[in-house]
């Protein structure tokens, strides 16, 4: 596999971890081997309320709430309260977007007042957003047709990522192997000659030849690699290699 282009983000794509990676894996294609991972940028919605804030002067009933300061907007949900005023449960309805911290962040009331503010937990969610960025670190072998890209770590919706498969067709730049008497013995000028690892590249190999009969031949006859021939030729070759992942 060549790249991944990511055809849609999606929506409350996952990571395990705040800020780490997710993986991929691809299905179908005919080959075997692909391994990637992707990250997402996360919404930063709120997650979750806890605590006893208590309302003030209220015994039962349900209290609308919005939010202020934290870097974020847009998070808006119910506190329900009863024996007393106690806030026994706490409902998002909205996680809204962009807090980037609980510190300032407060919880407001549409109305009443809190008995006790600081009491009141906030919980941002890092784990879930779109997907903005992928990498490869396994090309995989023998895919013949696109695959389909698994996005594994996910309880979101939409997400697509497309891959390109190295195309059998093209015809990369040749890359010059040293010269050589030997009829197999050949090497490459240094590492940096083959590129990463995952593509198809042309290596060529340039060895001496001789004529038998009018036709060319691949043998090399000769002592300590020098051809013993009336009538030497150099051959080269371009072989199709695929350098592979140590």
């Amino acid at each position: 596999m060549a790249s991944l282009a990511i055809t849609n983000d999606g929506t409350g794509i996952t990571v395990a971890t705040m800020y780490e990676a997710g993986t991929l894996s691809a299905t179908g294609g005919g080959g075997s081997g692909f391994a990637g991972t992707y990250t997402i940028s996360p919404t930063l919605g709120i997650a979750s309320i806890t605590g006893d804030a208590g309302v003030a002067g209220q015994n039962t009933g349900t209290v609308a709430w919005t939010t202020s300061g934290g870097g974020g907007s847009g998070a808006t949900g119910t506190a329900i309260y009863s024996s007393g005023g106690h806030v026994t449960s706490w409902t998002v309805t909205n996680a809204g977007s962009g807090y980037t911290s609980t510190v300032g962040l407060t919880i407001i009331p549409a109305q009443y007042e809190w008995n006790d503010p600081g009491q009141i937990s906030i919980t941002i969610d890092g784990v879930n957003g779109t997907i903005n960025g992928t990498s490869i670190t396994n090309a995989g072998v023998g895919y013949t047709t696109a695959p389909t890209i698994v996005i594994s770590d996910t309880g979101g919706v939409g997400g697509v990522i497309t891959p390109t498969l190295t195309s059998p067709g093209a015809t990369p730049a040749p890359l010059n192997a040293a010269k050589t008497n030997a009829k197999d013995a050949w090497t490459v000028r240094g590492s940096a000659d083959l590129p990463p690892w995952g593509g198809t590249y042309i290596l060529r190999k340039t060895y001496l030849n001789r004529t038998e009969e009018g036709s060319l031949s691949t043998a090399i006859e000769g002592s300590s690699g020098n051809a013993t021939t009336s009538n030497p030729r150099r051959k080269t070759i371009d072989y199709f290699v695929r350098p592979v992942r140590p």
